[in-house]
């Protein structure tokens, strides 16, 4: 039952503000037969302006496989995987292969005024594991958000 009168207030500030946003993209294939996640060749760099603001890291693109046990995805900072163990994403296969549009998303905390990197990596649970198959662009995004 509560009213707000916002009639002539001014809003200042700039939490929640996005100061900067970053792209990185790949329209090449890459594919790997290993089991621990390794780099898909997909990364950006970012340099917060302030240890306490927040990065939102965007993925989009192509994943395929070519066996049932199919493979992983995740979101790395720097050596440090966003994902946990078994990453953001786990693709399933059918027999034959698959492929499939796959998205990942992480809003992180660095606490860092210094340049990180974001980076795609990947791993088989058997088979082989690709992204950006054919001749599909695959696209990752930073955005630093004002806390």
């Amino acid at each position: 039952g509560a009213t707000l009168d916002a009639t002539g207030a001014t809003v200042t500030g700039t939490i929640g503000k996005v100061l900067q946003v970053v792209q990185g993209s790949i329209n090449t294939e890459a594919s790997t037969t290993n089991g621990s996640f390794v780099t898909t060749g997909l990364s950006v760099d970012i340099t917060p302006s302030s240890s306490s603001n927040k990065v939102l890291v965007l993925f989009n693109g192509v994943g395929g496989t070519n066996d049932t046990d199919g493979n992983y995805f995740t979101l790395y900072r720097d050596s440090t995987n966003l994902g946990g163990g078994s990453g953001h994403v786990r693709m399933k296969g059918v027999s034959g292969g698959f492929q499939s549009g796959i998205s990942m998303s992480e809003l992180d905390s660095p606490s860092t005024a210094s340049q990180i990197s974001y980076v795609v990596r990947f791993a088989q649970a058997g088979g082989t594991a690709t992204i950006s198959t054919g001749d599909t662009k695959s696209t990752i995004t930073a955005m630093e958000i004002a806390v």
